[in-house]
């Protein structure tokens, strides 16, 4: 794109062209914290349910291939 903009593009063309890669850039940026904020829920809400589950039912939750599985708990880390 540059390129064709160096060659074709006027100056509001170009302006243009690095306002939308400045907004790609900063939607990049949102969308990394929130995936780590989605992780770090889902951790939460994983830890909380394995909390409430009497270990009787710990291989009570069925898997994509319709046999039960055991959950076990994990204190992971994300790095970012």
């Amino acid at each position: 794109m540059e390129v064709w903009l160096a060659a074709h593009g006027t100056d509001d063309d170009k302006a243009l062209w690095n306002t939308v890669l400045e907004q790609t850039r900063e939607a990049k940026e949102v969308n990394r914290l929130n995936g780590m904020l989605i992780n770090k829920q889902l951790s939460h809400t994983q830890g909380a349910l394995q909390a409430l589950r009497p270990p009787s039912q710990a291989g009570a939750v069925y898997g994509p291939s319709g046999r039960t599985t055991t959950t076990t708990t994990s204190r992971g880390f994300l790095a970012g």
